[in-house]
């Protein structure tokens, strides 16, 4: 990864900041930036005719630009922000909203198959249904709601939210442990967003990601699909995060990163493999990584044995036959 310029080391960083050049460094991803405050600001007005107009012409519309989407991406766009509107304007009169929620879910990069009850009651302000089969397009970092979620998320919607903390108690009255998409229909202004985040700190008992209308007008001038543009803009409103400081052997697939070279050399299914280095470097993370990989084609299935510790190999530093230990037999 080095040599092909993927990875910098520490030693390039020093040598860089000593002669007074730009450290070695990836591209920036911007979306959060855009997205926050500046749209926040300025979508207070929520999803309008015109906005439904401009995004099915490829125009201009208060900070969101629709004019690099393809025709069929415009299409797309306009389909998801008029259901939306059309379930904010009728909230009491549509009973089943998932039809208008699909559209807006696949703006967000997520597709699914199947949705269910879930026995939470139903008050006027706010609906919850499970959706089942779930697939995130493109590449995740949240695997509370990618690896972790066994393709199941529990979603709640709801037509405006007054307050954070009220938010939170609705939430606190499904005691699963599935993660919670919340759709808003209406839009949370900053400070609401602000809040939002604060209120987030406290709370990562619960992998919690809010979606609103705001957020759906964004990502449809986007018109990437990707769930990974979905968790840069919400994520730091969210009671998620994706890392996991405690984890060894447990790391999360969408955590696993380069060696690409070396999982193709464990996948080779000419020969076998023998992965040997010191402790905490990554060897059992890539064993499971290939694993993964390897049970992605079906009728695949993969094995990890792990060997006991007490067979007491051969000690460090000793190249003969292993000593007899009190106990054991050794047979010539």
């Amino acid at each position: 990864m080095i040599a092909q310029g993927d990875l910098a080391t520490a030693e390039e960083f020093l040598i860089a900041v000593r002669e007074g050049i730009e450290p070695p460094t990836t591209d920036p991803a911007t979306e959060f930036d855009e997205f926050f405050p500046g749209v926040c600001e300025t979508l207070q007005s929520g999803i309008t005719p015109e906005l439904i107009r401009q995004a099915a012409n490829g125009g201009l519309h208060q900070g969101l630009n629709f004019s690099a989407l393809a025709p069929a991406q415009r299409s797309q766009a306009a389909d998801a922000l008029t259901a939306l509107q059309q379930l904010h304007s009728h909230w009491n009169k549509f009973r089943d909203v998932n039809y208008y929620l699909k559209l807006a879910l696949r703006l967000a990069g997520i597709e699914y198959g199947k949705e269910s009850e879930t026995g939470l009651t139903t008050p006027p302000t706010r609906r919850w249904f499970d959706i089942t089969d779930v697939k995130l397009v493109g590449p995740s970092r949240l695997p509370q709601f990618g690896s972790d979620s066994d393709g199941r998320l529990r979603v709640m919607t709801t037509r405006a939210i007054s307050d954070v903390r009220t938010l939170f108690g609705w939430i606190q009255q499904d005691i699963s442990q599935l993660p919670v998409l919340v759709v808003v229909t209406g839009v949370l202004s900053v400070t609401q967003r602000r809040a939002l985040a604060r209120e987030c700190v406290t709370r990562r008992d619960k992998p919690v990601l809010v979606l609103d209308a705001t957020a759906v007008a964004f990502l449809a001038a986007r018109g990437t699909g990707l769930f990974a543009t979905t968790e840069r803009i919400l994520a730091p409103f969210s009671a998620v995060t994706p890392y996991f400081p405690e984890a060894s052997d447990t790391l999360p697939t969408e955590m696993f990163y380069g060696r690409s070279d070396e999982l193709s050399a464990v996948l080779d299914a000419q020969g076998s493999s023998i992965l040997y280095g010191g402790r905490r470097l990554g060897k059992l993370a890539l064993l499971k990584a290939a694993a993964a990989r390897y049970r992605q084609t079906r009728h695949h299935v993969s094995l990890y044995i792990p060997l006991p510790s007490g067979l007491r190999l051969t000690p460090p530093g000793h190249l003969g036959p292993p000593r007899p230990q009190p106990g054991t037999i050794r047979h010539r």
